[in-house]
């Protein structure tokens, strides 16, 4: 089916809950959402005879196998550097 505001063919079924989707079935019109702009949109039954109204299967991508890893080198310990040697640094450089 065919988004009105982008004009893609990406537009599918959408579920709409409690009195308002019970009141949707009762006048046969069917509520869609694009999802390539995520309009929301609802058009008569008739409309729909003919077209993909229902979204595609979603892929599940395989996970890779888990490599080995290796042990990092132990880090040393920060310097540390008091404040009186940098004001003694900043001094001489000035």
């Amino acid at each position: 089916m065919k988004c009105p505001a982008c004009w893609a063919e990406k537009a599918y079924v959408r579920k709409v809950k409690g009195y308002k989707g019970t009141l949707l079935k009762c006048l046969f019109i069917v509520p869609l959402r694009c999802h390539h702009c995520y309009h929301e949109f609802s058009v008569p039954w008739l409309m729909t005879i003919g077209k993909r109204t229902d979204p595609p299967t979603l892929r599940v991508a395989s996970t890779p196998a888990p490599r080995a890893t290796v042990p990092h080198a132990r880090r040393s310990q920060p310097v540390r550097v008091d404040a009186r040697s940098q004001r003694d640094d900043r001094a001489e450089a000035a």
